[in-house]
């Protein structure tokens, strides 16, 4: 399952993982990006009307969820105003 670009338009994600988690086959992936919350945000909506979430936001819903986290890497998603948007590049499995 991939989505790219898609959750910057989705507030919280708890409903996303329970049907990622109930779809997805044993070995199957999960890729998607987020734009980055701030530090102690789980998440944020931002003045762009775009919604980031952080790093332990998604890590504990993969653990609520049974998903494994293979990789979160961060790099910019995109540019506004040519500045960088901190993102990240997220892959999880189902064991």
């Amino acid at each position: 399952m991939i989505a790219a670009d898609v959750f910057v338009y989705v507030g919280a994600l708890e409903e996303v993982f329970r049907h990622v988690a109930r779809v997805l086959p044993a070995g199957g992936s999960f890729c998607f990006t987020l734009e980055e919350a701030q530090d102690g945000e789980d998440l944020a909506l931002r003045s762009s009307l775009r919604y980031a979430h952080s790093e332990g936001y998604v890590r504990r819903l993969a653990a609520a969820h049974g998903l494994r986290v293979d990789a979160i890497e961060r790099s910019p998603v995109r540019e506004e105003q040519r500045q960088p948007i901190p993102g990240l590049f997220a892959r999880m499995s189902k064991p």
